[in-house]
């Protein structure tokens, strides 16, 4: 559960499952998974800024998880999972060498404090995956 200083425990809040890796086959990620990803790609990418190798990618949310919402990191962070969505069982049987992240973009005027409960840092350490937040002074513009 996310904490800040008024204890409302929200954000607003988007999430998404990324798999990186040099020798990734999205191909093979979707069929390990089981699911279709959001986008992909087979050709090696250079992040923007980014001091890492170049990598192929495989991203996935659901429409709950991409939607910008008033919700806890843990909220977007449980949302990928809902309804069977993302199994976490298979996502820990991707390769050890392959990076497993879950991106969250968060927006608040407050200074965030954010915390996971035992029960999701326990499903998130059981397959691997990494927690990238990005935190953004107010809500998203509209402009």
């Amino acid at each position: 559960m996310a904490v800040n200083k008024n204890d409302s425990n929200d954000y607003e809040t988007s999430s998404f499952f990324s798999v990186t890796a040099q020798d990734l086959d999205p191909n093979n990620v979707t069929r390990l998974l089981g699911i279709q990803p959001r986008k992909s790609s087979n050709t090696l990418e250079q992040r923007k800024k980014s001091i890492n190798p170049a990598h192929r990618f495989w991203h996935f949310s659901t429409p709950e998880s991409a939607a910008l919402k008033h919700r806890s990191v843990e909220d977007a962070i449980l949302a990928l999972f809902e309804k069977g969505a993302l199994n976490v069982d298979l996502v820990a049987q991707l390769p050890a060498t392959w990076d497993k992240e879950i991106i969250i973009t968060a927006f608040t005027d407050e200074r965030p404090c954010f915390a996971l409960s035992p029960a999701t840092a326990a499903l998130l350490g059981k397959a691997g995956i990494l927690i990238v937040i990005s935190v953004y002074a107010g809500p998203e513009s509209e402009d």
